[in-house]
């Protein structure tokens, strides 16, 4: 799916890679006395066990303290010298609208190849009423012979300019998605030789998967709304610093006991909670309308990408180099992408991307500085919102129950193996990463051939709940019987992940439609109801199984979901903005 479930649909996996892990090469170098080895061998000082248990305990206390509180410095970039600039920028843009006098001979524009900015305006305007004299002269001097006079700077040159840096900064966000999938499934590999050292229950390991869902779903909220609140660059560079440096930490966490443990991956799991709120406000404001959808399914494609990582090597660094090995350069790689962000990302661009269409009237968008101006009862009292909602929910049910029990199925119904589960388990990630973006190109070349944006996002979730809805109905028919071939179980698995990814045209990109501006934070919103639902649907299927051993009414049970929420979404959304063009609430 399009979202954070999407990413985190793996959290099950922690159950159930234990009771695959027989009498294979794989384990026998996962033993106790193997991993003290190599970590004697491979780990540094600052890491292994033997530091005292005060000192140790104090680090990774400080550590959650500061990683829980460095988004909120954002806060502070109002009054930075940044704010300014920003301003500057966005004065300068309203005046290079067309309702505006045309701009002098004295505007300038920076030539460097990713940036660029207007660094003076002409004087004379500010005389003749069109710039208010404080912001003429604020603005800074030319300094460098990189900034050269232009006669005219066309509203939209700026536009394709602002294109081309969004698509960097989209595409860096997908990235970090990646980089998330990928240090969450880490423990998924992990947790078993970690298990076999440090001598954890069954129940403890699934604690420890429960407990990064927990911190996800509870940061969803606040980082929605902080993407209208602080600046969604830092707020993104903060997230993927804080979960980097606590994913390193991770395996001194484990070393000083169980509770430092679950209280470092409650914080990872609050910390990767950024990524998808902050995608979104990003495709609001850098993308245009007809190429949200495809963008929007990179990045569920980037969670499956490296949820597939983990899978393929993650066990080999294991090998090589011990278990704490995996947290550490998986941690770093996370800490490199912040560098290149931090260098390469902006808020917004200096124009809208999106030109204003014939007949809108003109923008009357005001800007907010308290969670109470934020227009809450037509985001949340909206039929639009709730549908999306609905369908959202059912895909996190389906997915996340499909893909955290797929191990545990082939295992019990088929025998499998380690290797051969593994495998299986791995295809339908695969699929998803390639459907995804076929349905996200799919649906934006729709929508610019002519076709009805509501209609558009009513096929496309049509076919991501309706078409898994036929494959679990065909998988519980499969189950019920005494034989079946595993072959024919994993196509239909396989061929649900790849249908459901057209969902990332559907309920995936449908809340831009309804308000790109407050995207960020209606997917805060929603994703909290969705990873209930899907958290809910892993905990039910236990209970299911426990019960009655019966996969087929698992299967069931999860078309009957996938019927619900497609039924909701395709009879009652409606892409109609919830914002008239001349609102103060209105998109950019």
């Amino acid at each position: 799916g399009a979202d954070a479930g999407s990413g985190g649909a793996g959290h099950g996996l922690v159950c159930n890679l234990p009771e695959r892990m027989s009498s294979s090469s794989f384990e026998h170098s996962l033993s106790p006395d193997a991993c003290s080895s190599r970590r004697s061998r491979m780990v540094s000082p600052s890491l292994s066990p033997s530091p005292p248990r005060a000192r140790v305990q104090t680090s990774i206390l400080f550590l959650c303290t500061f990683a829980a509180l460095l988004p909120y410095a954002a806060s502070f970039l109002p009054a930075m010298p940044g704010g300014l600039v920003r301003r500057q920028a966005h004065i300068a843009s309203l005046k290079l609208s067309r309702k505006a006098p045309a701009p002098g001979p004295n505007i300038f524009m920076r030539t460097r190849k990713d940036d660029f900015s207007l660094k003076a305006i002409k004087t004379e305007q500010a005389e003749n009423g069109a710039v208010d004299a404080d912001t003429a002269s604020s603005v800074p001097a030319v300094e460098d012979a990189s900034v050269v006079q232009v006669e005219e700077a066309s509203v939209e040159e700026l536009r394709k300019l602002a294109l081309e840096k969004g698509k960097r900064i989209v595409l860096l966000c997908c990235l970090a998605g990646g980089i998330s999938a990928l240090d969450r499934q880490a423990m998924s590999v992990a947790i078993v030789p970690m298990a076999q050292e440090l001598s954890y229950s069954a129940s403890l390991k699934g604690s420890v998967s429960s407990i990064f869902s927990l911190g996800y779903t509870l940061a969803l909220l606040p980082l929605g709304l902080g993407q209208q609140l602080l600046s969604p660059k830092i707020l993104m560079a903060s997230g993927v610093l804080s979960w980097s440096a606590l994913t390193i930490f991770t395996p001194e966490a484990a070393y000083s006991g169980t509770s430092f443990l679950l209280v470092t991956r409650m914080a990872v799991g609050a910390a990767e909670a950024v990524v998808v709120p902050s995608v979104q406000t990003f495709v609001a404001r850098w993308i245009p309308r007809q190429s949200r959808s495809t963008y929007l399914s990179l990045l569920s494609s980037s969670f499956s990408l490296g949820t597939v990582t983990a899978l393929v090597v993650a066990p080999r660094v294991v090998q090589a180099w011990g278990w704490p090995a995996v947290f550490h350069s998986f941690g770093l790689l996370g800490a490199g992408w912040v560098g290149v962000w931090l260098l390469t990302a902006k808020d917004k661009p200096a124009v809208p991307v999106d030109a204003a269409r014939e007949g809108e009237g003109e923008r009357k968008r005001e800007e907010l500085h308290d969670v109470r101006e934020m227009p809450w009862g037509t985001l949340l009292l909206n039929r639009p919102v709730w549908a999306a909602t609905a369908a959202h929910a059912a895909n996190n049910w389906g997915l996340y129950t499909t893909l955290a029990w797929l191990p545990s199925f082939f295992v019990q119904k088929y025998g499998f193996d380690l290797s051969t589960s593994a495998l299986y388990s791995t295809l339908p990630y695969l699929a998803g990463m390639v459907a995804a973006p076929a349905a996200g190109f799919s649906a934006d070349a729709l929508i610019a051939s002519g076709m009805d944006t509501t209609a558009v996002r009513k096929i496309m979730q049509g076919v991501a709940s309706f078409g898994p809805m036929a494959c679990m109905l065909a998988l519980a028919s499969l189950s019920s019987a005494d034989h079946g071939s595993p072959q024919a179980a994993s196509a239909l698995f396989v061929l649900a992940v790849a249908l459901a990814g057209a969902s990332t045209a559907g309920f995936g990109t449908s809340l831009q439609d309804l308000s790109s501006r407050f995207s960020g934070t209606l997917y805060g919103v929603v994703s909290v109801v969705s990873s209930i639902a899907g958290a809910t649907g892993v905990y039910v299927t236990g209970e299911v199984l426990e019960h009655t051993g019966s996969w087929a009414t698992v299967f069931a049970l999860i078309a009957a979901v996938y019927a619900l929420g497609g039924s909701a979404f395709t009879a009652v959304y409606d892409a109609t903005p919830l914002f008239p063009r001349d609102s103060k609430f209105a998109d950019e």
